[in-house]
């Protein structure tokens, strides 16, 4: 499993944009500003952000703001990041967009127009909610006719048309098509994670993390000797909000796939996350260590534990007490040191290693009980069966320190 540091990742982007708004002009570069203040969306309460998007209000507010038909991209920006607000601004921003919109709308199609940008129409979409009806109608008409070209450019399109009130299942030809194409460059790989976590489109568990693994390897070659990031300022925000998304709203599978378990535990339940039956999970990694447990007690134990092991083969619960447990409930009596076959500590008849012998052997019972024992007796709709993806994933890393355990019992 490679290493996977995503927050090491975000800090790195975060620097990159920070360093553009130091070194970029709204006035001259107004689409790029606003771009790097849309990365920022997740934080408008930080002086970063207020200080640059202040910036950016006042050149909504000036005279060379609209002037420029791309002007029509950083003033979507600005609207959307104002939209839970009813101010003066923000209105002077919708006319100027509506303005650029219906000239360009009602001229014929070329190359260059602004409906024939992906970037400009994935931002006009974000604002459809202050779009006349027939504008935005019109607009998925002509995204439609356009949903042709590159990867990225697709993709944005793709988006459009969502945020203009289209559901997936009715683009879902286009989105089978980018699913299949081969990612052949970052921006793809950016756009695309990018897209899924923004839309929650499905793709294989498996893929996500493959994603981001050949994003983070690929990063070193589009920086420069200064460690500056040498992608355009649209797909850096991008890759921060999918950075953003992923870390805050993480995958099951996603964090599974991160997490070190034991090679042996994976492997006996790793299917079972990926096809989301995580109480059959959590049963067969139980099984799996109390697998472990008897080898290891056989393998260090005397003639008459081994008997006893034998004796209890299909007494589970009674078996955990007898490989772990200090006291055995019969009698709640004390067992000398030698009588545990399994011990955490050198010295399990003084506190504390009693302590920690009693309390992992009542962990180890206390799972079984909870988690194997409705597995074996209900059915898998019973509600004792029923466990949310994280849960399972917390309850799997529990199991795994005991496994750790276990093992470093038997070879010290």
């Amino acid at each position: 499993m490679v290493s996977m540091n995503l927050y090491l990742v975000i800090d790195k982007v975060k620097r990159e944009i920070n360093r553009r708004l130091e070194e970029i002009s709204v006035e001259t570069h107004p689409v790029d500003f606003a771009w790097l203040l849309y990365a920022l969306q997740y934080e408008k309460d930080t002086s970063l952000f207020l200080e640059n998007f202040n910036k950016l209000k006042r050149w909504v507010q000036s005279d060379i703001s609209g002037k420029n038909d791309r002007d029509i991209g950083a003033l979507t920006i600005y609207v959307f990041l104002e939209r839970k607000t009813n101010t003066i601004n923000k209105r002077i921003a919708i006319d100027k967009i509506k303005k650029i919109l219906k000239m360009n709308i009602e001229k014929s199609m070329f190359k260059y127009s602004i409906i024939n940008n992906p970037n400009i129409m994935f931002l006009l979409s974000l604002i459809s909610e202050y779009l006349d009806n027939d504008i935005k109608i019109k607009t998925s008409e002509t995204i439609i006719k356009n949903l042709k070209g590159l990867l990225v450019r697709k993709i944005l399109f793709s988006a459009a048309l969502i945020n203009l009130g289209k559901n997936v299942s009715e683009i879902h030809t286009i989105i089978n098509e980018i699913l299949s194409t081969t990612l052949e460059r970052i921006d793809d790989r950016i756009t695309l994670i990018w897209f899924f976590k923004k839309y929650r489109i499905p793709l294989l568990t498996e893929r996500i993390y493959d994603m981001w693994n050949d994003i983070i390897k690929e990063l070193p070659t589009v920086e420069d000797e200064n460690n500056r990031i040498l992608l355009s300022t649209q797909i850096l925000s991008l890759l921060y909000e999918a950075l953003n998304l992923q870390l805050h709203f993480p995958e099951p599978f996603f964090v599974f796939s991160l997490y070190p378990l034991e090679k042996e535990l994976r492997e006996a339940c790793e299917d079972y996350i990926k096809n989301k039956k995580y109480s059959t999970a959590i049963s067969e990694a139980l099984k799996k260590l109390l697998d472990l447990m008897k080898k290891e007690a056989i393998k260090i134990g005397e003639e008459d534990i081994k008997r006893e092991i034998g004796k209890l083969e299909t007494k589970d619960r009674e078996l955990i007490r007898f490989l772990l447990n200090p006291r055995l409930p019969q009698n709640f009596k004390k067992r000398e040191s030698k009588e545990i076959p399994l011990k955490f500590s050198k010295d399990v008849n003084n506190p504390p290693g009693k302590n920690i012998q009693e309390g992992l052997a009542l962990m180890m019972e206390g799972l079984w009980v909870a988690f194997r024992h409705p597995e074996a007796h209900y059915p898998i709709d019973h509600e004792a069966r029923k466990l949310d993806p994280y849960e399972a994933i917390s309850i799997l890393i529990t199991i795994d320190y005991l496994w750790k355990q276990i093992k470093k019992v038997c070879s010290g």
